[in-house]
């Protein structure tokens, strides 16, 4: 009998759950069922019956079976249709994915829609006529040039490696070497590599450069790929010793007690009580809806804390998005399904207006409160995103020594600070008050 991994179990069961909700939407419970599919589809050797034992008529149940539950739930949704579009793709069932892709663009544009439209044709073009093949002929010209549409349209919704790196690939399959180049090196420099395989195109263009006859180039880029490889198996070691740890989403951080502590959950004057409603660490499975204008960052803030201070920090968020009407990231809740941990730790990051670093003896132990101080600490190289506050006292991070810090006392607020956290934290609004993140 095979053994199940912990976290496919865990995540099958979370997922599976969602879609017996009868009050759930139905796109949640559709797209359950696509990323059910991708954790199958990810490791053959999976199935739904290592996870949900008591659920049998599930347990034959194949990636393409969840596929079709999810388009029988919603199959006119324009994030499910490029959800399983995009799987169909891997299935080689290009007809039925072209045709989904099209009306998922058709319904809402959007970059993951012409990306994943863009390779599809470039898979259509590899499997008939082979990779890293020269072409003149009509026919294979007219998949990459479709394939290449695609990619520039992807690229007008954000700049990402991936992109430009899928470009010079399609500029050297068609012979066009100087633009070729010209897409790798964009790709190279791009804020966002979008968990590309930058080693990919450090080959690419080692390849290209070969056939210009730049042999010394060429033998660079081949060097930097050696680079590459290496920083990715580094990342891998790293993130398999937090696992060895049992730190992260896996952790029983929810089972910490408060009273270990000496917070204070009482009305004081001149302090906010952070737990005065309740002191339960439970955040809705379905991050709150927002009536406010439109914003250019999907949260106001991302919050990371050690699973220790879980309780206080769902409490935290909770009253900050109910006094202040903001909207914030937080683990469990707010990570998309089927990503990694370390992928919803760094996409969301960018896609966050500030980030509140908790701090606390703890979190400066905890491996994930590390990669997320590194990943904010990169972002807050290009602005300024990085909000600390100490929960508890402890020595400052380095990478935050010189930023002003919230300084909690007794698990509570000074008003004034929170006030000003308020103001920090809104995006549609003026900034009239000093920016804690400076």
């Amino acid at each position: 009998m095979a053994v199940t991994e912990p976290s496919f179990k865990e995540a099958t069961v979370c997922l599976a759950s969602v879609t017996e909700m009868a009050d759930a939407p139905r796109s949640y419970r559709a797209l359950s069922w696509v990323f059910m599919g991708i954790l199958l589809r990810t490791k053959p050797s999976r199935s739904l019956g290592q996870a949900l034992l008591d659920t049998v008529h599930l347990h034959s149940y194949t990636s393409m079976d969840c596929y079709e539950q999810a388009l029988s739930l919603q199959p006119d949704h324009h994030i499910v249709l490029r959800r399983v579009a995009s799987e169909l793709t891997l299935m080689k069932q290009y007809d039925r994915a072209e045709k989904m892709f099209h009306k998922s663009i058709e319904k809402e544009p959007s970059w993951f829609g012409h990306r994943h439209l863009g390779l599809l044709y470039l898979a259509m073009y590899e499997d008939i006529y082979g990779k890293e093949q020269k072409v003149t002929s009509e026919r294979p010209l007219g998949l990459l040039a479709k394939a290449q549409e695609q990619f520039e349209t992807a690229l007008k919704f954000k700049q990402v490696h991936a992109d430009h790196s899928d470009l010079g690939y399609i500029s050297f399959l068609r012979g066009d070497y100087d633009k070729a180049v010209q897409e790798f090196s964009l790709a190279v420099r791009s804020n966002h590599d979008d968990n590309f395989d930058i080693a990919q195109t450090h080959s690419r263009w080692a390849q290209c450069l070969r056939k210009m006859g730049e042999e010394e180039g060429a033998l660079v880029q081949f060097a930097e790929v050696k680079k590459a490889q290496g920083r990715l198996q580094k990342q891998v070691s790293i993130l398999q010793n937090i696992f060895t740890h049992n730190h992260g989403i896996n952790c029983c951080g929810f089972e910490c007690d408060l009273s270990r502590f000496d917070y204070c959950s009482s009305e004081r004057p001149g302090f906010v009580n952070i737990l005065s409603e309740n002191q339960c660490a439970y955040v809705s499975p379905i991050s709150p809806v927002f009536l406010r204008q439109p914003s250019p960052y999907k949260f106001d803030f991302f919050v990371s804390f050690s699973h220790i201070d879980h309780k206080w920090t769902v409490s935290f968020v909770k009253k900050l998005e109910k006094d202040f009407n903001v909207r914030g990231c937080i683990r469990y809740r707010d990570y998309a399904y089927g990503a990694t941990i370390a992928e919803n730790i760094a996409e969301n990051i960018d896609e966050s207006y500030r980030t509140i670093l908790i701090l606390s003896p703890d979190s400066l132990r905890d491996h994930w409160c590390r990669y997320e101080l590194q990943r904010a600490h990169m972002e807050s190289l290009k602005r300024r995103c990085i909000v600390p506050v100490m929960l508890r006292t402890c020595k400052l991070p380095r990478e935050v020594e010189n930023l002003t810090h919230i300084k909690c006392n007794r698990g509570q607020f000074v008003l004034d600070d929170w006030y000003r956290l308020q103001d920090t934290l809104r995006q549609d609004e003026k900034k009239t008050k000093i920016d804690l993140s400076s």
